[in-house]
Order: C-alpha cells, then sequence, then structure tokens
C-alpha cells in the first residue's frame, strides 16, 4: 500500500471505533419534523440537494442504494482491504461479523461515510447497543425513513462528531452506515450529509 493511503486507512480505522454525533436526523429533520408513525417510531424527512451529492451506488447485498456527499471518494479495493484487516483485529463485541463495502473519504479526510454489511444473525438493537457502550453520553433513538427503521446511535467525543444507522431490508444482510465529520464541518458539510442520508433508498 503506499504511503499516501495508509494515513487515510489508519484514520479510517480509527473513525470506526469512535461511534461520535453532534447531527442527527433529528436535528435536521424535514417535513415539519418528525410525526409519530401509527404505533411506531416517528417518521422523518431530510432535506435533499442533489448538487450535493456524487454518484449513487447500489448495494445490492444489502438492498439498498445511497449517494455519498460529493468530492468524497471511495478507497480502492487494495486500501479497503487493509482496512478490512485493522477491523478485524480490533472489531468490539456485537460487531465481529461486520464486513466494510465501502468507505468515503473527503477530500480533506476529516470527513468519512463508512457501509458495512453485517452478520445475518445480527439484531439491529444489540448492535446499536455494542456501539453506545464504546462512547460514554452516547445515545440511542429509532425512527422510520424510506420506508425502513432506523436505529440511530449518536454521541460526541473528542475531536469527531459522527452518528451510526442501523437498519435491515427484509431477506437482506442487516446494514451500518456510519457518517463521521470535523465538529468545524461547516455547514454544507453538514447539509450534504443530510442530503446523503436522505438519498437512500431501499432497492
Amino acid at each position: 500500500m503506499n504511503r499516501v493511503v495508509f494515513p487515510a486507512v489508519a484514520s479510517a480505522a480509527v473513525v470506526f471505533f469512535l461511534i461520535v454525533s453532534g447531527c442527527s436526523p433529528a436535528d435536521r429533520a424535514g417535513s415539519g419534523g418528525p410525526d409519530a408513525a401509527r404505533g411506531g417510531a416517528p417518521e422523518y424527512g431530510f432535506d435533499v440537494d442533489e448538487l450535493l451529492l456524487g454518484s449513487r451506488v447500489a448495494y445490492a447485498e444489502l438492498g439498498i442504494s445511497l449517494a455519498a456527499p460529493a468530492d468524497w471518494q471511495a478507497l480502492d479495493a487494495d486500501a479497503r482491504g487493509a482496512l478490512e484487516e485493522i477491523l478485524a483485529d480490533t472489531a468490539t463485541e456485537g460487531l465481529e461479523g461486520a464486513r466494510l463495502l465501502d468507505l468515503f473519504l473527503s477530500a480533506s479526510q476529516t470527513s468519512a461515510l463508512s457501509v458495512f454489511a453485517l452478520d445475518k444473525a445480527a439484531v439491529p438493537s444489540e448492535v446499536a447497543a455494542a456501539i453506545a457502550a464504546q462512547t460514554p453520553g452516547s445515545d440511542r433513538a429509532v425512527f422510520r425513513y424510506a420506508g425502513l427503521e432506523f436505529t440511530q446511535v449518536r454521541s460526541v467525543l473528542d475531536s469527531l462528531v459522527s452518528f451510526a444507522l442501523i437498519a435491515q431490508v427484509a431477506d437482506r444482510r442487516p446494514l451500518l452506515l456510519q457518517y463521521v465529520v470535523a465538529p468545524e464541518g461547516n455547514e454544507s458539510v453538514m447539509r450534504a450529509v443530510e442530503s446523503s442520508i436522505g438519498s437512500i433508498r431501499p432497492e
């Protein structure tokens, strides 16, 4: 692996285990904010600006597609493989079967989106509990969007803000999406992240 890519991979591994959050769907919900779904989780909406998004990527194994923020580049296969080895050696309880499908890094390497396929037997609420246990002060919420139920973990730690979203399309592997940004991230970065979450669609 070349010397330029390795620092990005190493920092991405740290990002995965510093599951922290400062922005959540509840903070920037569109369509007038969350509304209680009948007998279930509240429904959220997101303001999506297509100009802030890159190309749509489909994940057949997960049954979803989404678009990462524009200018966030996916790691190549070699770099992703090296990161998977790091994660496999340090996986937290409940995430041992997580498999990295994509990791997008911003040009500054201060923001990232990780896309994981979880073990078929994984239960979203248990995965959320395992992630929350890593970071004091984390909290969890459940909401519905695009016909899917998401369990969200959010918290704040050190120099990163991020949140994890866990969901499952029927008959597919559970998925874990993790958005991470530096706290100094400007409004356009946060809007791009919101737009990216709003781009999630079941396939």
